[in-house]
């Protein structure tokens, strides 16, 4: 049903319709770099990005300047990124790929009746995030998720004056869906933190399977994050070979074949 609005102008046969869907989908997916430095950024600066992005080198997500659509529809597929998955298997220059649900949700502490605002809370699969430095506490020791369980960042900690064992209220769809905070944990990409320009940054992570069925997406993601080989000086450096190799992928798989209407 997601996707019945951005459709209504394509033309009702159904194997044209599954080619341009795949089109608008991925063929037209953009890919962009998480950032890019220049010598103007200071050396803490830039360590700061680096340790928000961790080893994130690249992210894929909706080309919204050329098909412009209602930001609930700008997603990716994970069918498709199945096979990009798939294709790039080998590849000597990729390491992962990681789907992530991110949005951005009002968060009130039943412990302290503190709330905030405009938290970012993701999910992706914590297997997929291992090879993206994984989900750590503060002590360093892996965060897995479960149930109803969140990691909050210590910007929302800060926010809400959280601690382990609280309850929380996160609010998805006017929902209120009741969490308990299990570990506190460094802001990154893994933890809500996608804006490094700002400098306040709420946000926690949960679970794929509460996120994902809370906002009605099963099956689609907003962002996959890609992180190349090398540690995330070296990953950094093959970026535009590696946005070259992905953006080639999208365009072969995802390109409508000429005659053959259906």
């Amino acid at each position: 049903a997601m996707f019945k609005l951005g459709l209504r102008n394509i033309p009702r046969r159904k194997t044209q319709t599954a080619l341009i869907i795949f089109g608008l989908m991925l063929a037209t997916v953009i890919i962009t770099t998480a950032f890019s430095t220049g010598d103007t950024v200071s050396n803490s600066a830039t360590k700061e990005i680096y340790s928000l992005l961790g080893e994130t080198d690249e992210v894929i997500q909706w080309n919204r300047d050329d098909f412009p659509r209602p930001i609930d529809e700008q997603l990716v597929s994970l069918e498709h990124l199945d096979t990009i998955i798939a294709s790039l298997n080998n590849d000597p220059d990729i390491e992962g790929f990681l789907p992530v649900l991110a949005e951005q949700i009002p968060i009130r502490s039943r412990s302290t009746g503190l709330n905030e605002t405009k938290s970012v809370i993701v999910s992706y699969p914590s297997d997929a995030a291992k090879t993206f430095g994984g989900l750590v506490d503060i002590s360093g020791k892996p965060v897995n998720l479960s149930g109803n369980q969140i990691a909050i960042n210590t910007d929302l900690a800060d926010a809400i004056d959280g601690k382990i064992g609280d309850e929380l209220d996160i609010f998805v769809n006017n929902q209120a869906i009741q969490v308990v905070v299990i570990a506190i944990v460094p802001k990154s990409v893994l933890s809500g933190t996608f804006d490094v320009s700002k400098g306040n940054l709420p946000g926690g992570a949960v679970a794929l399977d509460l996120l994902g069925p809370a906002l009605g997406l099963t099956g689609y993601v907003q962002a996959v994050l890609v992180t190349n080989t090398g540690d995330r000086y070296e990953g950094m450096k093959k970026t535009d070979i590696v946005t070259e190799k992905i953006e080639a992928v999208i365009a072969e798989l995802y390109t409508e074949p000429a005659g053959n209407p259906g």
